[in-house]
């Protein structure tokens, strides 16, 4: 038995999880993403109307949702597309996993007033595997939720979690575990009176954020995933793999075992 080692990526293709009150541009921001974008717009149509008009390209795809086959469909169509040039899609939006919860229920319970927690369950675990897979394909993906107040009973203060469909934080922090940038939206305004939406990259105040690139983001930059992207390239160097190889295991006789 011998070990076998990976050669770092090449190309980084960053994951983030976007989440806080509505209408803070968190699908406009996700919808900058670079290259060819595949929206899963989970919620009313008109949610996806502004990003939509930010993109006289037609780089942006929105798909026709389907239920628990179209998360089948979206992945065979990203692994069957590789990462060569002549890829279509290059970034993937999940907006918001809430409503994704939501229509998957419905479907599992054949639209149960009450579903069982066995359904609740099992609707949890297939966004879960879902989003994972999505984060192992060569594709910049982004995750993007609602806040959900919860009151933290150690300090008495409010805590703002992740909403994913169930009062279950269970599914929340397995996505915020997963991808490599976590980040609270929110608009903050100016001294000369102008709105500007930026994330809180940094945990505080009750909100959860965070990345994997040595802060060459900033604490609190604009919602732009596409100029996060491009700053994220231009900081991360892959290196060289080490040629250093790791002897075979000897294999043992029973004899020498048993001495």
């Amino acid at each position: 038995m011998s070990l076998s080692f990976k050669e770092a990526p090449k190309i980084m293709y960053p994951n983030t999880l976007l989440y806080g009150p509505p209408k803070t541009r968190k699908t406009t921001g996700a919808c900058s993403m670079p290259g060819g974008l595949l929206l899963m717009n989970l919620d009313l149509p008109n949610a996806s109307h502004y990003a939509r008009s930010t993109d006289p390209d037609g780089r942006i795809m929105e798909i026709d949702f389907k239920g628990m086959e179209s998360l089948i469909d979206v992945v065979l169509a990203l692994e069957a597309q590789g990462e060569g040039p002549e890829r279509v899609v290059e970034s993937v939006v999940v907006d918001t996993v809430g409503d994704l919860h939501r229509r998957l229920l419905e479907g599992e319970s054949n639209r149960a007033i009450r579903p069982t927690l066995n359904q609740y369950g099992d609707v949890a675990v297939h966004i879960e595997r879902f989003c994972r897979r999505l984060c192992e394909l060569p594709v910049n993906v982004c995750i993007v939720c609602h806040e959900y107040p919860v009151k933290d009973e150690t300090t008495g203060g409010m805590e703002r979690l992740p909403w994913t469909g169930t009062t279950n934080p269970s599914l929340g922090s397995k996505l915020m575990s997963m991808v490599d940038i976590v980040g609270f939206t929110g608009v903050v305004r100016q001294d000369d009176g102008r709105a500007v939406y930026r994330t809180q990259l940094i945990s505080e105040h009750g909100r959860r954020g965070g990345e994997r690139f040595a802060g060459v983001l900033g604490e609190f930059p604009e919602t732009d995933l596409g100029q996060w992207i491009e700053t994220i390239h231009a900081h991360t160097q892959v290196p060289k793999p080490k040629p250093t190889a790791v002897p075979k295991a000897k294999k043992s006789t029973p004899q020498e075992v048993v001495a």
